[in-house]
């Protein structure tokens, strides 16, 4: 008989069960036991991106200001599981810049990119609003009630005033 192990018909290949985060995480390396230097074309772009491409965007200053992007501690406390705020070209991965640009979704990452603010100004605003009239409808309302509606009207407040102030198609 044929023995050839099948990682993958064997019943322990999906994500949690080979240690990684996610569905969408790369399972190369762990099915078919190959590295980016079995590919010499992979090893020189590796390289090349190591060299300063990688080393920027893991020292990025602007880091903290994308949090919300991660993990909003509002969206966390009021749904647990914030919204994927990241714009992308779905699992396309492309090095050259050129072919990147040739991509015909890549008018509409740019324009994701571009209606971003208002997209997630729209769903803080939903957010709060939600919760404000959630706590609005209990009766008798609980202890620290008003001053949470107080603050969540503020925070809408502000939103409106900063959609109010994006361009017609970004509101």
């Amino acid at each position: 008989t044929l023995e050839i192990p099948q990682n993958v018909l064997d019943g322990n290949w999906e994500f949690h069960e080979l240690g990684y985060t996610d569905n969408a995480d790369r399972r190369a390396r762990r099915l078919y036991q190959i590295e980016p230097g079995d590919f010499p074309s992979v090893a020189a772009l590796k390289i090349a991106l190591d060299a300063g491409p990688w080393q920027a965007l893991q020292q990025f200053p602007l880091a903290a200001d994308l949090a919300p992007l991660d993990l909003d501690p509002d969206f966390m406390n009021y749904r647990a599981v914030p919204p994927d705020f990241y714009p992308g070209l779905g699992n396309l991965c492309l090095a050259d810049p050129a072919v990147l640009e040739s991509h015909p979704g890549y008018q509409q990452f740019l324009d994701s990119i571009r209606r971003l603010p208002g997209r997630m100004g729209r769903s803080f605003r939903g957010l709060y609003q939600g919760r404000l009239n959630y706590l609005e409808s209990l009766m008798p309302q609980p202890p620290g009630a008003q001053q949470e509606i107080q603050w969540l009207q503020d925070r809408i407040s502000e939103l409106d005033t900063f959609l109010g102030g994006l361009p017609p198609a970004n509101q």
